[in-house]
């Protein structure tokens, strides 16, 4: 009776990893090289917008936000006072860190769009903050302001209604993508492809090894018949008052002047 149920229990042991490394192995390796792999995406630089004198209308710049990496801090309120000590508020992550409302290994944003005056303080004193982290991120500048708001439009994240539309075309959640004017119409050829840094970590997340990062194709540019001189000078004529104006070269019909007011400050959208 023992070896016929010991014989049962190493028939039953063997079907079972039959079944896990051979019907289930190849979806299981699957899963393991998910877990192992983890990528920082790496967004590709907006295309430049020029005016019809190649004067820079609309393009991207690098600006850096403050994050702490809670399991790495060995004295989180020594850290909290350093950086009160330079100006930085951090009433919003310290209640973040102390109520434990984050998860583990999720890097706590101290500030956003922080001052090379307070890199180079961090950087400084980088050996005595453990668990400091500066990260870059890519945003939305227009050196104009209002200026060209109507004609370029804006950025902003992509919606869950615009995704369902786009997710066909490679978009995902979390793409900036053009909202209005230009920055909409030819939002496939401004916004280019992005990259992502892979990392291989251990079961619980922690970042072993860097592999080959994947650098962005940052987006085209685009030139605009739109002459900014003239421009300006439309938005002198109108002053205070409403309404709208646009001037065409009767010769070609390009557009030289597409000016409306009121009008907005792209920048605010970013």
């Amino acid at each position: 009776i023992c070896l016929l149920l010991a014989s049962s229990l190493f028939g039953i042991l063997f079907l079972r990893a039959f079944y896990l490394q051979l019907v289930r192995g190849p979806e299981y390796k699957q899963l393991s090289a998910n877990v192992r792999a983890r990528i920082i995406p790496k967004l590709a630089p907006r295309g430049r917008i020029y005016d019809r004198q190649g004067r820079i209308v609309a393009e991207s710049k690098i600006i850096y936000d403050l994050y702490i990496l809670p399991y790495q801090l060995k004295e989180p309120a020594a850290i909290f006072s350093f950086f009160k000590k330079i100006n930085i508020n951090t009433t919003l992550a310290e209640n973040i860190f102390w109520g434990k409302k984050y998860l583990p290994y999720q890097p706590v944003l101290i500030k956003k769009n922080i001052s090379l005056k307070e890199i180079s303080l961090l950087e400084e004193n980088r050996e005595l903050l453990p668990g400091l982290m500066i990260g870059s991120r890519i945003v939305r500048f227009y050196p104009y302001g209002n200026l060209l708001s109507h004609v370029i439009g804006y950025v902003g994240e992509i919606n869950a209604k615009e995704l369902e539309n786009l997710k066909n075309y490679g978009y995902k959640i979390g793409d900036i993508i053009g909202m209005a004017g230009i920055e909409r119409y030819y939002d496939q050829y401004l916004k280019g492809i992005n990259g992502g840094q892979p990392l291989e970590v251990d079961p619980l997340g922690n970042p072993v090894r860097r592999l080959t990062d994947m650098e962005p194709i940052p987006g085209a540019n685009i030139y605009l018949t739109i002459d900014l001189e003239f421009q300006k000078y439309a938005e002198q004529v109108f002053g205070k008052n409403k309404g709208a104006v646009v001037i065409v070269d009767p010769r070609d019909g390009e557009i030289l002047v597409m000016f409306s007011k009121p009008d907005y400050n792209p920048n605010y959208f970013t």
